[in-house]
């Protein structure tokens, strides 16, 4: 299974056997060609009924594969950001609270570009990759284009001594460590696959012991 935010809502693209358990609000259809993926993707995106979708076929990797074939893929990376009290590092962005990522750069490898981004928009100068996470996924259109974005992550390790300076021009104007019994409060106004992941990761993040 796969999960791909569209207009900050879930699609799920799976088998038959995973497959999500029917709801009114739920919006699913059998695959049969890129056709299916075009419909779903414009009416779940406008839907005020649909709040999750699938898309289902026996061969998830002929799926998976047709799927990126419809979109343009962008890829970008970014950081869960932990200081030397395990404090997670948010930053506030366009009236929502994020983590920092941004574009892969052509020929940058997604561990570098997460590294830069974090550096950029925090104002960091030491910043460590622990581990990989999971990718997330989130579609848009640009320029009568379908985007799919990629978005690498990582587990990093910084330190609060250093001073955190937001990248204005990045539409960043708050940054702070927060505690695990803070992510509450992030969750109310982030987006659902920045919030997906956190609670995915939470108890690797936050259940760390150095």
């Amino acid at each position: 299974m796969k999960k791909v935010y569209v207009n900050d809502k879930c699609l799920h693209l799976t088998d038959y056997q995973s497959r999500v358990a029917p709801s009114p609000s739920l919006l699913s259809m059998a695959y049969s060609g890129h056709d299916t993926i075009q419909h779903v993707i414009n009416t779940f995106s406008k839907s005020k009924v649909y709040t999750a979708a699938e898309i289902f076929h026996p061969n998830f990797e002929e799926l998976w594969d047709d799927f990126n074939e419809y979109f343009e893929m962008i890829n970008a990376a970014g950081g869960l950001v932990l200081d030397e009290n395990n404090r997670l590092l948010v930053i506030y962005r366009h009236n929502k609270w994020d983590l920092p990522k941004g574009k892969v750069e052509d020929k940058e490898l997604p561990e570098h570009a997460a590294v830069r981004e974090v550096q950029e928009e925090c104002g960091l100068a030491f910043c460590q990759i622990i581990k990989p996470l999971p990718y997330t996924y989130h579609t848009y259109a640009l320029n009568n284009k379908q985007i799919l974005k990629r978005t690498w992550w990582y587990l990093m390790r910084s330190n609060s001594n250093e001073v955190l300076k937001p990248q204005a021009e990045e539409g960043i104007t708050e940054l702070k460590w927060i505690t695990r019994s803070q992510l509450s409060e992030v969750y109310k106004n982030t987006f659902a696959s920045i919030e997906a992941l956190l609670k995915e990761e939470e108890e690797s993040v936050f259940g760390r012991v150095e």
